[in-house]
């Protein structure tokens, strides 16, 4: 793979992982802040059952739309999603569950989708590993700066600019990613 796609595959992985890691992991911390009458595990469960089940409506998803068209739309209303997470200066205990089910619906399909991009493009290449290494520390490194953010501006809707910018850089990278590359048919002579 030409050094573009790939460092636009490892970006994503990166970003993907690291957003999806900074929601299920700070949403719960945010709902409590916001409303005392939420319970953080019940928020988290909300999350990650609503990415579950995200993830079993892909494929009817797929019978409606094109595989790139879901990619950008789901995150672009992931984009509201996190818009409304971060201007919402006094969310109601309904506002909140709403938006984390609505955040892990429209995270559901992002990566399935990205690792079918990558592969249609490498195939089964034995370096892949260095790919799904950049989303481990994505998944570590983004979580931490949104709460380096929090802790610095004194609040945690200004640290979940960090996954809502994440999702923003995974929109720009779309192009890059969704472009299907046929390989050249090679002849035997």
């Amino acid at each position: 793979m030409p050094p573009l796609p790939l460092i636009s595959f490892a970006a994503a992985m990166f970003l993907y992982v690291g957003v999806e890691n900074s929601l299920g992991g700070w949403l719960p911390s945010y709902a409590i802040r916001s409303s005392s009458s939420l319970q953080a595990s019940s928020i988290a469960i909300y999350f990650w059952i609503a990415e579950l089940i995200g993830r079993l409506l892909v494929t009817t998803l797929m019978a409606i739309l094109s595989e790139a068209t879901l990619y950008r739309l789901s995150l672009a209303m992931l984009l509201v999603i996190e818009g409304l997470l971060c201007s919402i200066t006094h969310p109601s205990t309904y506002s909140i569950i709403a938006l984390t089910i609505l955040g892990g619906f429209t995270l559901a399909p992002v990566f399935p989708l990205l690792v079918s991009y990558m592969l249609a493009r490498t195939g089964n290449h034995r370096r892949l590993g260095v790919l799904f290494a950049s989303a481990s520390v994505g998944g570590a490194v983004l979580p931490w700066v949104t709460g380096v953010c929090s802790t610095y501006f004194h609040g945690l809707r200004a640290g979940l600019v960090v996954p809502a910018a994440g999702a923003a850089l995974l929109l720009l990278l779309s192009g890059i990613v969704t472009t299907k590359v046929i390989a050249p048919l090679k002849i035997n002579s």
